[in-house]
């Protein structure tokens, strides 16, 4: 309020405006001032220096989480179960566990296994139930250094025929792995029509290959369709028999040498059939196409040698749309293409491989057999029968204990 008439006066007049209010020029440049100092002033330091730290820590949190996540096995897509195969994908931190739940569950879902990386050690190793299918598509997602993955091979399960052939080429530099191959593929081919009365191609059988300047490593996975056997327990019968019959040399119309080849000298200088008798054990881990070894970054790939080509009215351009997706399927051991569940006939066809010395111990009741192991340096197997305890050795039954048979016949029990 004006303290009197004379200050009202002045400042209607316009003096004291003309003498107090600045002119339009010196707005003007105060208005060029006050936008040339917003544009140069730093916006990041509004921000208090704790305040860009926290947000720093969380971009790097974020980074690590999409990097863990993209490390982890988690199918990239799949199928709705309405649309096709179920688009189950569930892990297991125990085998039996997962088996039990495929068992369950059915469907055609499958147990795997994968090494999954953890600090401060070599790997744990943990098992998923899904389709087939699901697993390709992650499987073929992940970088070729992360596809350490295997199939379990479940006891009691219908299987193909398969081999896994290794040695060391340091200590058997004489040894032409390709040569010894295909001596075992014309054994196998004798043994199988003399056994079976089967006869086979070399094109019938998957060849992949893991070969290092230091090992010889291939699979052999035989796709006809009419030797496919009960389970790898009478596959292991069926190979142990071939291999006691070419340690004799006892396959006729190949080279005795030929024959001889096929054993080699292992790390500790003993010989030792170049097929391994030891994957056809109880829920066994067979390496995946495209998989290597935990860390070692040793891929299992076509071999050169191989002429097989996948089966499309088995393995369907659907479900596996490119020659990799079609191998892969012809590569699992229990896995058998398009419908996975053989019917009642073809139940009855599969192949089984017995021991006609080793029927006479089993009577005809419960006795199964639990366990065997084959000690091929005495060339002797012993099996850990259940539900029969009559012993041979002491012309009765064992109070307690099981019986351990061998054959030959000899009981091995506690107290034998």
């Amino acid at each position: 309020m004006w303290r009197n008439l004379k200050q009202a006066e002045i400042y209607n007049s316009g003096t004291w405006r003309q003498k107090h209010q600045p002119s339009a020029d010196s707005r003007e440049e105060n208005c060029i001032s006050t936008h040339e100092m917003s544009v140069n002033f730093p916006v990041s330091s509004f921000y208090p220096k704790k305040g860009c730290k926290r947000l720093l820590e969380i971009e790097i949190k974020l980074e690590r989480g999409v990097s863990e996540a993209k490390k982890k096995p988690l199918p990239p897509r799949l199928t709705s179960s309405l649309q096709g195969h179920p688009p189950d994908w569930k892990i297991f931190h125990k085998q039996a566990e997962a088996l039990e739940y495929a068992k369950q569950r059915g469907s055609g879902l499958m147990t795997f296994s994968f090494e999954e990386q953890v600090p401060g050690s070599e790997g744990r190793r943990k098992y998923v139930v899904t389709h087939p299918t699901n697993m390709w598509k992650n499987h073929i997602s992940r970088p070729p250094d992360q596809r350490c993955s295997y199939e379990v091979i479940p006891a009691e399960s219908q299987c193909k025929l398969y081999f896994d052939l290794e040695f060391n080429k340091l200590a058997n530099p004489m040894r032409d792995g390709s040569k010894m191959v295909e001596t075992l593929l014309e054994a196998c081919s004798w043994a199988l029509e003399d056994v079976f009365n089967l006869q086979v191609r070399k094109c019938d059988v998957l060849i992949l290959d893991a070969t290092t300047t230091n090992k010889f490593s291939q699979h052999l996975i035989y796709q006809n369709p009419n030797i496919f056997f009960k389970d790898n327990f009478h596959v292991g019968n069926f190979v142990k028999h071939l291999m006691m019959l070419v340690k004799d040399c006892n396959i006729p119309n190949i080279d005795v040498n030929d024959q001889r080849d096929l054993f080699v000298k292992n790390d500790k200088g003993e010989s030792v059939s170049f097929c391994d008798l030891a994957v056809y054990t109880k829920n066994r881990n067979f390496r995946l196409f495209l998989a290597s070894k935990f860390e070692k970054k040793v891929p299992l790939l076509i071999a050169k040698t191989n002429t097989y080509l996948p089966d499309r009215t088995r393995y369907s351009t659907e479900d596996w749309p490119i020659d990799e997706a079609a191998i892969f399927s012809s590569s699992l051991i229990t896995y058998f293409g398009n419908d996975q569940q053989l019917g009642a006939q073809e139940e009855e066809q599969l192949l089984t491989f017995g021991n006609k010395q080793l029927d006479e111990l089993m009577p005809v009741n419960s006795s199964t057999i639990r366990q065997w192991i084959y000690f091929e340096k005495t060339e002797t197997i012993v099996y850990h029968i259940h539900g029969n305890r009559f012993c041979s050795t002491i012309g009765r039954e064992h109070k307690r204990n099981h019986i351990n048979q061998s054959h030959p016949n000899v009981c091995h029990g506690i107290i034998c």
